[in-house]
């Protein structure tokens, strides 16, 4: 584990593994996408890690500095392979108690996992979870280390033997997907849930959003029905690691096509 301490980030070693934390899924966490030491939208990750410090009410003195906490990564990194990987942080509350803990003092871990090059399939099948929903507040922006609505969802998906599961949220709206922002075209027109929804702040999904808009193009964030999800010309989804991802279609009857979106992926350099 590693601490902010006097403005440096120090490794803890000798400290366990905090308990306390998994126990009530007391934190948060980034997955960021390196290409060699190149971390890939890094100051949008961090500026999301402030909002979650402020969200979580962590102690803000332990947040360490952007230069510092990229430098620490990529410390790490250069001790591996040149290669493209999958970089977690786990910011939790490093303290002792229940409910109520001892105090908001904050660390983080930091793990490396060699990435094999994320294709697009080109059949992916989406498909509703239902039974369980999605509520909207603060924390709902956030990577919360309690993601037991995306597990649940993603473990209906396998069962289900589709590619990804959409989550609802609590007015039956469409959200996002397990791991995923979802985006719909019609008539050309790139619709997103807004963040009233209840979908993660998405890095990629931001990313998206503010480029675009940088050349003209207006991603018009609506809230969007099942039926508006069914009636889309084209589905993709977005995140940090698989960038962009049409979806084929939704159960065995509804087909979308892909065309724009691929337009869109090229616009976007991705």
């Amino acid at each position: 584990m590693y601490q902010w301490i006097n403005q440096q980030i120090k490794a803890q070693s000798e400290k366990p593994f905090n308990a306390r934390a998994a126990k009530y899924g007391d934190g948060f966490f980034e997955t960021i996408y390196a290409d060699g030491d190149n971390l890939f939208l890094f100051d949008l990750h961090y500026e999301r890690i402030i909002k979650s410090f402020k969200y979580l009410y962590f102690n803000e003195a332990n947040l360490p500095t952007k230069e510092a906490l990229k430098n620490t990564i990529i410390e790490h990194l250069l001790s591996r392979p040149k290669e493209q990987n999958r970089i977690s942080l786990h910011f939790y509350r490093d303290a002792i108690g229940f409910y109520t803990p001892s105090s908001n003092d904050t660390a983080f871990d930091i793990s490396i996992q060699r990435l094999d090059v994320p294709k697009n399939k080109g059949n992916y099948n989406i498909g509703i979870y239902t039974e369980n929903k999605k509520y909207a507040n603060p924390i709902s922006e956030i990577k919360s280390s309690n993601a037991l609505i995306s597990v649940l969802a993603a473990s209906w998906k396998a069962m289900a033997g589709i590619d990804d599961a959409i989550i609802l949220n609590h007015e039956n709206n469409i959200c996002e997907a397990t791991a995923s922002n979802i985006f719909i075209i019609k008539d050309k027109k790139i619709i997103t849930p807004p963040l009233r929804d209840a979908p993660i702040d998405g890095v990629m999904r931001r990313f998206i959003i503010e480029t675009l808009l940088e050349k003209n193009i207006i991603v018009i964030e609506k809230s969007i029905s099942d039926k508006e999800l069914f009636d889309a010309d084209e589905v993709f989804l977005s995140n940090t690691i698989q960038k962009i991802q049409s979806v084929s279609s939704f159960g065995n009857s509804i087909e979308y096509g892909r065309r724009y979106t691929e337009e869109l992926r090229i616009l976007l350099g991705l």
